[in-house]
C-alpha cells in the first residue's frame, strides 16, 4: 500500500494567525483519510497546505505523484454565479494541465466525459451547473476534481448541507474512487462517514490528537464523536 502524504513537524496558518502546530501523519496512498475534527480544529488549513494553497511555516510536506493534489470544494462553496454547464464546470478541471486560455482537446473533451461518467452525472452535462440540487452539484465538483488526473483527491467537507441520500451517494462515490487507485482526504464531522474511511486523523486546536484505524480514533478521549 505504502504512503502518499507525509507530514512532518507542520505549523501553518493564514493572516499571521497559527492554524496548525507541529503537525505530523502519514497518509496511506489508494486509501480513504477522513480529517476529524471541531470548527476551527485546523482540518481546512491543511487541506489548504496539501493542495499548495497555504506554505508551511515549518516542516515538511510530501505527496506522492507528478501532479498535485486536486482539491474540491463544497458545493455550498463553489460560484453558482457564472452561467457554466456541467460539462463547462468539469472542464474547469482541465485547466490545472493546460491552462484556462488553451483551446480545449479531444483528450480534454474525453476526461470530462470519462469522469461524469464515473460519478453518475453523464446524462447531467448539458445542464446549468446553478439549477442543480446539492447532491448533484457535489458530484459534479468531485468530477471537476477528478479531472486534474491528479493521484490525491482533496474534498473539503463533501457531505455537508446533503441530506441523507445524497451523502451516502457521495459516500459510495469516494469508496469507487479509491476502488480505481486515488487516494482520497476528506475533511468531515460526520462519525458515520469517518467510520467508512480506511484511515482517520483527529485534529484539535490545531494539533494531531489521535491517528490509525476510524475504530480507534474515534475511541479517543478527544474525539467528541
Amino acid at each position: 500500500m505504502g504512503t502518499a502524504i507525509e507530514l512532518r513537524g507542520v505549523d501553518a496558518g493564514y493572516g499571521g494567525k497559527r492554524a496548525l502546530t507541529g503537525v505530523s501523519a502519514e497518509l496511506p496512498r489508494g486509501r480513504a483519510t477522513a480529517l476529524l475534527g471541531h470548527n476551527g480544529s485546523g482540518k481546512s488549513t491543511l487541506l489548504g497546505v496539501l493542495a499548495g494553497l497555504h506554505a508551511p511555516w515549518a516542516g515538511t510536506v510530501h505527496c506522492d505523484g507528478e501532479r498535485r493534489p486536486a482539491l474540491v470544494l463544497q458545493h455550498t462553496a463553489a460560484s453558482v454565479a457564472l452561467p457554466l454547464s456541467v460539462r463547462d464546470a468539469v472542464m474547469v478541471g482541465r485547466w490545472e494541465r493546460r491552462g484556462w486560455w488553451r483551446r480545449t482537446t479531444a483528450r480534454d473533451r474525453a476526461v470530462v466525459r470519462d469522469c461524469l461518467e464515473r460519478v453518475g452525472a453523464a446524462d447531467l452535462a448539458r445542464r446549468r451547473f446553478a439549477d442543480l440540487s446539492g447532491g448533484q452539484r457535489q458530484r459534479v465538483l468531485i468530477a471537476q476534481g477528478l479531472a486534474q488526473e491528479s493521484d490525491v483527491l482533496l474534498l473539503d467537507e463533501p457531505g455537508a448541507g446533503l441530506d441523507a441520500a445524497a451523502r451516502e451517494r457521495v459516500l459510495d462515490l469516494i469508496d469507487e474512487i479509491t476502488a480505481a487507485g486515488t487516494t482520497v482526504v476528506h475533511a468531515t464531522h460526520d462519525g458515520d462517514a469517518a467510520r467508512r474511511a480506511d484511515h482517520c486523523l483527529l485534529l484539535r486546536d490545531g494539533r494531531v490528537r489521535a491517528e490509525g484505524r476510524p475504530e480507534e480514533v474515534l475511541a479517543a478521549p478527544s474525539s467528541g464523536k
